[in-house]
């Protein structure tokens, strides 16, 4: 084995460290609820080289930054229209507070991680 090629436990804790800290970062400061949060932004908030920020979530989670994004957008999106009184769920806010630019990339997002478009989430929503 080459001495200059890294050893897969450095790595595996390497990848763990990083995986902790951009989880950590983005259920604590919320970043995602930013509309033009980019890449970029996520990278120096984490004071973390781009291209290694870019190569961990393609290559080590398998997605890109914005399908990484829209994932807690989604999920946070999930959470308030579980806590909101059946009826008083408005989409137009929905979309401004989950930190989307507008309703089709909303509902595209959604879709793609929930299965369902917003309104027949919501809409099932009432009848559990």
């Amino acid at each position: 084995m080459n001495k200059d090629e890294p050893q897969p436990e450095a790595d595996s804790a390497n990848v763990d460290l990083i995986r902790s800290r951009l989880n950590n970062f983005m259920l604590q400061q919320q970043p995602f609820l930013k509309p033009h949060y980019k890449l970029k932004d996520l990278a120096e908030d984490l004071q973390m080289p781009l291209h290694q920020l870019s190569a961990f979530l393609n290559k080590r989670l398998g997605m890109h930054f914005t399908d990484y994004l829209n994932q807690f957008r989604i999920k946070y999106c999930e959470d308030l229209i579980k806590n909101e009184k059946p009826g008083k769920i408005n989409m137009k806010d929905l979309v401004a507070k989950c930190g989307f630019h507008n309703r089709n990339t909303f509902t595209t997002a959604f879709k793609k991680f929930t299965g369902k478009t917003p309104s027949d989430y919501v809409r099932n929503r009432l009848y559990m």
